[in-house]
């Protein structure tokens, strides 16, 4: 791996700054170190786009939400998202810009399929 794994990434657009993690060992110091690290930034980041979400979840709710997450992301209901939904949608949002060759996807293709 080339240079450090664990890197500060200064706040851009948004009054928070965060890390980046790279490697297992990192992420695992992360994960089990909540007075050092938080996933608050995500408000920022995804809050706009997707709401509130588990990412923000820290400490005690995480391990709280897990046995429900489980079982929404088995591998079978995972596929089943991914043909009989996921890919519907973004076929449709795509077909409605495609034919003019350009597009604002933030506004044309992320915004819309968060609310499909």
């Amino acid at each position: 791996m080339v240079g450090n794994p664990l890197t500060e990434t200064p706040a851009q657009n948004i009054d928070v700054a965060g890390v980046t993690v790279l490697g297992y060992d990192e992420c695992q110091t992360v994960l089990t170190h909540p007075d050092d690290f938080s996933s608050s930034i995500y408000e920022h980041i995804m809050g706009p786009v997707m709401g509130r979400t588990l990412l923000e979840k820290e400490g005690a709710s995480t391990t709280q939400a897990g046995p429900l997450c489980r079982r929404c992301f088995r591998a079978k209901l995972l596929e089943r998202w991914r043909t009989e939904l996921v890919e519907v949608v973004v076929h449709e949002l795509i077909d409605r810009f495609a034919p003019r060759g350009r597009a604002d996807l933030v506004r044309e293709f992320t915004l819309r399929s968060r609310c499909r």
